[in-house]
């Protein structure tokens, strides 16, 4: 179960600035022009009381909502950004901090290129109670842009964090992305939210969840989704008494999971398609059954076949089943106030037979 990281208090904040990569064209025709380089903080930047406020409601904000995802380190990926984090949690050190902090910097910039935004990566160390907690956010903003720089007490370089504030509140600079790591049972973990769009877009997925930091969705998309249905389908089965609610709460599923919408949120779908008196039920028995209850990426492959026909069985062994679309419009279920139903089908008939 994900932590709740509501109470995280800011300890220490570093910032690098990461430019816009020219592209080739752009080289090969302008051979006097100098690409700029990545600029590394040499120390963390000041921030008060002020400033760690906002970053703990843009941090608590962000990975408490719905919109979060549990990551683990992908076998598979770069390990890169993983072994970092192990010294990372491994080492209280703040010039070990800023040397990891400039490598990931350095990680990512490499693995940009001139279709990535400039922007700023910041890293900001919290602590919940007795947990570390480490949130990397990367700020996109427009070219052209320049944030502060200033120089620490010990005559090192850094960043204005007042200043980056401000541009993270107008709409010339942007959250797009935040991962927010943790030690737990002996491994680094992760949740990560995207701003930007679709979190579940290819190119987000490849390259900032995978290529960057090497990671993956705890569960399987496609895994999710044959949850979410079956455990709706399973609730409806069990927990609704009305014929005409068992009929509605299933349409309103089938063309959930039939919808365009890449992504699939639990509790929009509460709100669309659950009678008043049976949205804290529903939620319960999803949650019992292990359904998930946060916004996860829709993928029908494994259900696809039962969203295109549906079956209605009685208590006396009869079953009726056909199209969904066939059983919409030429079936009708009527509530005999008894506990039985009237099921009446108008079509033409084409033949019968033993089965």
């Amino acid at each position: 179960m994900r932590p709740n990281f509501r109470r995280l208090n800011v300890e220490e904040l570093i910032v690098h600035d990461l430019p816009k990569k020219l592209s080739r064209r752009v080289l090969r025709e302008n051979q006097d022009t100098s690409p700029e380089k990545p600029v590394f903080s040499q120390a963390p930047s000041p921030v008060n009381e002020e400033i760690k406020n906002f970053f703990h409601d843009k941090i608590t904000g962000t990975i408490g909502s719905d919109a979060a995802f549990d990551i683990v380190f992908d076998p598979s990926g770069n390990t890169i950004v993983e072994q970092l984090m192990n010294q990372y949690f491994a080492n209280n050190n703040i010039t070990t901090h800023i040397a990891i902090t400039q490598q990931i910097a350095q990680h990512l910039y490499d693995i940009q290129n001139a279709s990535n935004s400039s922007g700023l990566l910041l890293f900001v160390r919290c602590h919940d109670e007795s947990q570390t907690v480490l949130a990397i956010l990367k700020v996109e903003r427009e070219q052209g842009v320049r944030v502060k720089q200033q120089t620490s007490e010990d005559g090192l370089m850094t960043f204005n964090v007042e200043h980056i504030r401000d541009l993270m509140l107008t709409e010339k600079t942007k959250l797009f992305k935040i991962v927010l790591f943790y030690f737990e049972d002996e491994k680094v973990k992760g949740i990560i939210c995207d701003q930007q769009r679709g979190y579940y877009g290819k190119d987000i997925a490849d390259f900032f969840l995978f290529d960057f930091l090497g990671c993956k969705l705890t569960e399987a998309p496609l895994i999710l989704t044959k949850n979410f249905f079956e455990n709706t389908e399973k609730y409806i089965n069990e927990k609704i008494e009305s014929p005409e609610d068992k009929g509605t709460i299933l349409n309103h599923l089938i063309s959930e999971m039939t919808s365009n919408n890449t992504t699939l949120s639990p509790n929009a779908f509460i709100l669309r398609s659950l009678p008043a008196g049976k949205k804290d039920e529903y939620v319960q028995f999803m949650r019992e059954n292990g359904a998930p209850m946060n916004d996860f990426p829709k993928q029908i492959n494994l259900i696809e076949s039962k969203l295109k026909r549906i079956q209605m069985s009685f208590w006396s062994g009869i079953s009726v089943y056909g199209p969904i679309e066939a059983m919409d419009s030429k079936s009708t279920v009527i509530d005999l106030d008894n506990g039985e139903v009237k099921l009446e089908i108008v079509d033409l008939l084409m033949q019968v037979k033993a089965k």
